[in-house]
């Protein structure tokens, strides 16, 4: 089917024998105008090749073919990028419609909007292919607990990329806390962060952010604020993967993926 509307139009058609085959080929080299998805009956796999084809290449159109009509996995689909789900049995003229949408919304420059809330009052919308980009790359970091800086100009989004990132990593169910580095004195940044006695020698200790956001996410606003000696002290916690509490005794092991946001140039 897809030979004949090939010829009929003058369009480059190749072929890929799997999701993986057609995954490598766009990596490797130029990206094509769209990608047709032949979903066969009963395979499990596809969703995720357009999870990845999404990932590398979130400006280029994506059309699934499948044979289910179910709309759970439709409405999957469209979530993941697909900007057409078409089922079989269907014509080669639907399918050879569907096409051309695709490629005139590109040559006219329309690009679609997306929209996802984060929180009851915050939105990540993405416009435009640059957004989608953006979108697709934080998707990529979500999937690492390596510490995460991000730079940009204050007004730019940082906190809400943040957001975004542990929205959609393994740790979303638990906490997201919010540390703003530029607010908080060092003394109070680092109780913050640590925890502290509240009465010496009452024997109990306020919790720190690290413990109260375990296998979650911190996110520490204008980190170049943080006093130098604060900073070596993250450091090694960041690199012994534990710390010792302020009564000299507790040890706490840490689960806790670190977001960090600057603005400004970092070289200065």
């Amino acid at each position: 089917m897809l030979s004949g509307i090939g010829k009929a139009n003058g369009w480059q058609l190749e072929t890929a024998n799997s999701g993986w085959e057609a995954l490598e080929r766009v990596q490797a080299g130029t990206a094509p105008d769209a990608i047709v998805l032949d979903v066969a009956q009963g395979e499990s796999d596809g969703l995720h090749t357009l999870r990845w084809l999404r990932r590398v290449r979130p400006d280029t159109h994506v059309l699934l073919l499948s044979h289910s009509g179910n709309a759970e996995q439709k409405m999957e689909a469209m979530r993941l990028g697909a900007e057409e789900y078409l089922v079989r049995p269907l014509k080669e003229q639907q399918l050879e419609a569907a096409i051309r949408r695709s490629l005139s919304s590109e040559e006219n420059g329309e690009v679609g909007e997306e929209i996802e809330q984060i929180a009851d009052d915050l939105f990540f919308v993405a416009v435009g292919i640059s957004m989608r980009k953006l979108r697709a790359q934080l998707e990529l970091l979500a999937q690492v607990s390596t510490p995460l800086l991000i730079v940009g100009e204050n007004g730019t989004g940082k906190e809400l990329a943040a957001r975004l990132v542990h929205r959609l990593s393994v740790r979303s169910g638990s906490r997201f806390f919010k540390l703003n580095c530029a607010a908080l004195p060092g003394d109070v940044l680092e109780n913050e962060l640590f925890g502290y006695r509240t009465v010496p020698g009452n024997g109990w200790s306020r919790l720190s952010k690290f413990e109260l956001c375990q296998r979650g996410t911190l996110f520490l606003d204008e980190i170049t604020e943080m006093p130098a000696s604060l900073q070596l002290k993250l450091l090694t916690v960041l690199q012994d993967g534990y710390f010792i509490k302020a009564d000299g005794q507790s040890r706490v092991e840490m689960d806790v993926r670190i977001l960090a946001a600057a603005s400004g140039n970092l070289e200065q």
